[in-house]
């Protein structure tokens, strides 16, 4: 019967369904992503046995989720941003709806920031964001056409009213006049393992302690715990201790200069232009922006045996640009490869063994420097083993 065959269709499809995972090497396979031990291990059907969270830069889940437009939206330490239609506060936990999830528990110092009027940027609650007190908490209070910001530490916030501390004293304000809250943060903010992107839009940042039962464990900054459902889970992204990406290094020497066209500095994680890193189609996070004639030179970390990256012409260039891309150890060649802004970018695999510093090279090549926007997208150093 046709009804029988497009089940049949739909029960394929539904299998055909998979998690992509991608290692720090940028090898790709799918599976079915089911449980993460407290060890690190990765298993589910079809993902190799021994694989594990240190090997891995990401996983990608097929989950679609209808667009949700959040209530309210918390920021969290590690850049985390939590989209929810309810937020309250009592004896240092803040409890929130996830917009189109469940409900969950954040403790008091893992909160940046609640944004009550998500719609409305204001220049001087981004400052505070950026410059925030150690010591007291700024709330922003609506007063007539107008937003006052009043310091103290926040005690309670409810459906009616929130509670905060001043002088010593406990004062409330009307939750309706309310349109943020920055929080005191003491200390910078560490740089977490992971980063889960939900499919509502919302991220979190920490550690991912495990994952059993359908539902994924994230330890957060302060040691407090974020239990997710995996189904709400659309991508990990993971920072293993074998891997390090040469944007978060400091080039320990640095050598710029311009033929014909105006200087123009490199830049981490842009390209020389400060636009988003884009070979070809592809958009990239990560990378180092430069312009011909360049050299960065880097200390390689103990124990790193491997530099893998990208390298080609930024697509702003608009296929303009001819470079000549080179990896040296001192003045020993280890890779060179000339690139054109109309050709595809080159992967980049060269083994450090026995190298100390490794120089980033790109010189001009035909048609001195014009459109010389060279990339070298996702470097970064490997610990093969």
């Amino acid at each position: 019967m046709r009804w029988m065959s497009l089940l049949g269709v739909v029960l394929v499809a539904a299998n055909l369904a998979a998690d992509e995972l991608e290692t720090i090497d940028g090898a790709r396979f799918t599976g079915k992503l089911e449980g993460i031990s407290g060890s690190g291990e990765v298993t589910g059907a079809g993902i190799p046995a021994g694989a594990r969270l240190d090997s891995l830069r990401s996983i990608a889940r097929d989950v679609k989720v209808a667009p949700v437009k959040p209530k309210f939206i918390l920021e969290t330490h590690g850049d985390g941003r939590l989209l929810v239609n309810s937020v309250s506060l009592s004896n240092d936990r803040f409890t929130v709806a996830l917009a189109g999830g469940k409900e969950m528990e954040l403790p008091l110092d893992a909160v940046r920031c609640v944004r009550l009027e998500p719609d409305l940027a204001m220049a001087s609650f981004k400052e505070a964001l950026a410059h925030p007190a150690a010591d007291f908490d700024r709330i922003f209070v609506k007063v007539d056409k107008q937003i006052d910001v009043v310091k103290g530490l926040i005690v309670e916030l409810n459906d009616t009213e929130l509670s905060f501390q001043f002088d010593k004293e406990t004062r409330k304000l009307p939750r309706e006049r309310l349109h943020g809250i920055v929080l005191a943060q003491a200390g910078e903010a560490k740089a977490q393992p992971a980063t889960v992107q939900l499919a509502n839009g919302s991220r979190l940042a920490g550690k991912v302690a495990s994952l059993a039962d359908g539902e994924l464990q994230l330890e957060l900054q302060g040691g407090a715990k974020a239990i997710l459902s995996l189904e709400s889970v659309e991508r990990i992204d993971l920072r293993s201790a074998r891997l390090v990406y040469l944007s978060d290094l400091e080039p320990a020497s640095v050598r710029e200069e311009t033929l014909l066209t105006l200087p123009r500095h490199w830049q981490r994680d842009r390209s020389v232009t400060g636009q988003t890193l884009k070979l070809g189609g592809r958009t990239f996070a990560r990378g180092l922006g430069v312009h011909a004639r360049s050299e960065l030179t880097f200390e390689v970390p103990d124990g790193f045996d491997l530099f893998i990256a990208s390298a080609g012409i930024d697509a702003d260039a608009m296929g303009k640009g001819d470079c000549e891309f080179e990896l040296l150890d001192g003045n020993r060649s280890l890779w060179m490869q000339r690139i054109k802004g109309s050709e595809d970018a080159q992967a980049v695999r060269v083994e450090l063994k026995g190298v100390k510093r490794l120089t980033l090279r790109v010189n001009p090549g035909a048609d001195f420097d014009f459109g010389d926007h060279a990339d070298w997208c996702d470097a970064r150093f490997l610990k093969s083993k």
